[in-house]
């Protein structure tokens, strides 16, 4: 909810959150509950859910995903079609190579290879016995999994980044995301660091973040046609 809720709600929407298994708060509630391969049955479901509720709007249902929440709004957009927006800040084309560096988490000194292995537990990886051989199976096989064709989304789409978003692979993967969507209506919104926004999912802006998000949004309802 910190990521749009409270000003969503300010300016009249309903917020649904969700945390998808391989979230964090997923598995420290559940253990059990880990990520499917690209997610999509998990993201389906979450439709399926607010379109069975009689109190939402369907024809104005809008997806934001943040961090690796911008894999899945792309993934999101791939497999339905049945939103009428999506917002991925950033986007991925491929997880595994915007993170590939992840994988030398294991030369770090021990008391700095904490957020690797919070990663590897988050995504049921082992990685007591053996950190390296963990985050090889973490950046290979499961992240190896959240792929995404932009050419298959059709719904309008914003593309948000920061101009230093996860150093170079990432912003290229955040425009090439851009160039290849199928979706007749989309648009770009670079943040650089003159705005004070360069950074990943605007870390270090997040009303600004909120604002463009929001804007955006609100374009689209005014269109009456897609």
């Amino acid at each position: 909810m910190v990521w749009c809720g409270a000003e969503g709600i300010e300016r009249g929407y309903n917020v649904f959150a969700v945390d998808n298994p391989g979230d964090t708060a997923t598995r420290i509630y559940n253990e059990d509950m880990l990520n499917e391969g690209a997610g999509d049955d998990t993201l389906r479901s979450q439709m399926d859910y607010l379109l069975s509720r009689p109190d939402v709007d369907t024809n104005n249902i809008f997806v934001y995903g943040i961090s690796m929440g911008g894999y899945r709004a792309g993934r999101f957009g791939q497999i339905d079609n049945r939103m009428r927006g999506i917002i991925a800040n950033a986007p991925m084309l491929n997880a595994s190579k915007v993170l590939d560096d992840v994988r030398h988490v294991y030369k770090l000194p021990k008391d700095a290879q904490g957020w690797g292995k919070r990663m590897c537990w988050q995504y049921g990886v082992d990685f007591r016995e053996n950190l390296k051989a963990a985050m090889q199976e973490l950046v290979d096989e499961v992240w190896g999994k959240f792929v995404v064709e932009p050419e298959k989304i059709q719904v309008p789409f914003l593309v948000m980044a920061g101009e230093n978003e996860l150093g170079g692979e990432g912003i290229r993967q955040a425009h090439e995301f851009y160039e290849r969507l199928g979706s007749k209506i989309k648009e770009k919104r670079i943040v650089t660091e003159y705005e004070c926004g360069e950074a990943h999912c605007q870390l270090n802006n997040f009303p600004l973040a909120r604002q463009i998000m929001f804007d955006w949004i609100e374009d689209i309802r005014r269109l009456k046609e897609l």
